[in-house]
């Protein structure tokens, strides 16, 4: 009796301690999350996706003007986009390759002036082995 009841204490535990994991975001989300942001023109939010090099994340004060100055060039680049060939209205995943700590996501924009463009968005795991934006092209 008692080693049934061990083992159902047992089984209990590994699904409680299973069920409290956290999920993996996968590379294809990251890019969705970012594509929206981009939508919605939320520089700073994006910003946050994106992989800054170790020696720049150890240092919180440089982090942050990282961001901020990566935030506002975003931003110019996209008003300069956009003026030309319209806001993002629709996005969809086109491919997905994803090799270990590296991905690419083509992604397919469709923009409020009709256009259809494609967009790769390169990401790569930091070290927290979270999916970050690739800043480098």
């Amino acid at each position: 009796m008692k080693k049934i009841l061990f083992f159902v204490v047992a089984m209990a535990a590994i699904f409680a301690f299973d069920s409290c994991k956290k999920s993996e975001v996968s590379p294809t989300d990251v890019a969705l999350q970012s594509m929206e942001l981009l939508k919605n023109k939320d520089y700073k939010g994006y910003a946050e996706l994106v992989y800054f090099a170790d020696s720049i994340t150890s240092d919180s004060t440089k982090l942050k003007a990282k961001k901020e100055s990566y935030a506002s060039t975003l931003e110019k680049n996209f008003k300069q986009k956009s003026e030309k060939k319209g806001d993002i209205k629709e996005y969809k995943v086109m491919e997905e390759d994803i090799k270990d700590s590296v991905a690419n996501i083509k992604i397919e924009v469709l923009t409020t002036k009709d256009q259809k463009d494609t967009m790769d968005v390169k990401l790569r795991k930091d070290a927290n082995q979270q999916w970050k934006i690739d800043s480098k092209k």
